[in-house]
């Protein structure tokens, strides 16, 4: 997934998310029942996963973005090699993912190739 797909699909999920907060404050004023809800929760879960295997997003980044960082709103940091920086846009988002993927390929090359010796 390139990074315009992938801002499509965030921007997608930020919007549901946003819609599904109004009608959740609607709904408290009526009654306690959130079948609704819980049946949304499912689906934005689901949604998030497809966004998470296209990504190949095995660390949760995205899961942590939407969820404890608020897609950004809460200023939230992360990083590599104690080396952390604000991740509050979807952007800043794709970077640390690509970044962690290029992260796990060298670590799997490193360990493939760790019993060649040169001859």
């Amino acid at each position: 997934m390139d990074k315009t797909e992938f801002n499509k699909a965030m921007e997608a999920l930020k919007a549901h998310t946003e819609t599904k907060r109004v009608v959740s404050k609607g709904l408290e004023a009526l009654c306690s029942d959130f079948t609704i809800i819980d049946f949304d929760y499912k689906f934005e879960n689901a949604y998030i996963h497809l966004i998470e295997l296209a990504m190949s997003d095995t660390s949760e980044w995205i899961d942590w973005f939407v969820y404890e960082n608020d897609f950004g709103a809460r200023g939230m940091e992360a990083g590599y090699d104690n080396v952390l920086r604000p991740i509050v846009t979807f952007d800043d988002l794709y970077i640390l993912m690509t970044e962690d993927e290029m992260r796990k390929n060298i670590t799997d090359n490193e360990e493939r190739y760790s019993g060649i010796q040169n001859v």
